[in-house]
């Protein structure tokens, strides 16, 4: 299977901040699952999609904060005299870390490939 977007676009023509390319491939596997459930298995050549690989890059970016970096966790504050860490908090009351991830998934795709008629539902018999 061809992926989407290679660590060297990645790297040098994204400019992403994911240091490590086995981080990086990680979490583009679990984008690419995404952008597939979202597509419905459609893409048949990524080259030709446009958008696709800064789509894919933007969303293993998004796998990583979420899943990976400061356990998904951005600092709000920090104190070091006592050492006081307060977090930002995304996740909502009885909705889970999964349910985040899935829905910034989805806006990042939707603003890359909407225009592609990729996320439509028809289905052609």
């Amino acid at each position: 299977m061809a992926h989407y977007a290679e660590f060297g676009y990645y790297r040098d023509e994204y400019e992403g901040g994911i240091e490590k390319e086995a981080d990086f491939k990680k979490c583009r596997r679990i984008a690419e699952s995404y952008i597939d459930q979202y597509t419905l298995n459609r893409i048949t050549d990524p080259e030709t999609v446009p958008g696709l690989k800064d789509c894919t890059c933007e969303m293993t970016e998004a796998v990583f904060d979420v899943c990976y970096k400061d356990d998904g966790q951005v600092k709000k504050s920090e104190t070091t005299d006592g050492y006081s860490v307060t977090y930002v908090t995304e996740v909502s009351d009885g909705t889970d870390w999964t349910a985040l991830l899935g829905q910034k998934m989805y806006q990042i795709c939707r603003r890359y490939l909407l225009h592609t008629g990729l996320l439509s539902r028809s289905l052609k018999c």
